[in-house]
């Protein structure tokens, strides 16, 4: 856990989603790229709230109501009503990095 509160495989999404090259190195210009105006932690912070994620079944209806296709998968346009559900600040550039953590 870090000083964040986040565990290990959340920090290495986080770190994987901004190392964009996938050098397993982060450079000055990614972290400026993929951190400029978002607060990654606080996004997913709020997001776990809304969508129920220690509670099974309201994961599992949130999930389903935002699986527009019923497909048993989020694209990123339903990821993005999901996120603007729980962030209504949550700009596109923010949207993108966030679905590129979590579609790990």
């Amino acid at each position: 856990m870090s000083g964040l509160g986040l565990s290990d495989a959340e920090l290495t999404a986080l770190f994987n989603a901004i190392d964009v090259n996938k050098d397993k190195n982060l450079t000055i210009h990614e972290m400026r790229s993929e951190l400029r105006g978002i607060n990654a932690v606080q996004v997913l912070t709020q997001l776990k709230q809304v969508i129920g994620f220690n509670n099974e079944k309201k994961f599992n209806e949130t999930f389903d109501a935002y699986d527009g296709n019923q497909n048993g998968m989020i694209d990123v346009l339903e990821f993005a009503e999901l996120i603007n559900l729980s962030v209504k600040s949550t700009d596109k550039e923010e949207i993108d990095i966030l679905f590129k953590m979590v579609d790990q």
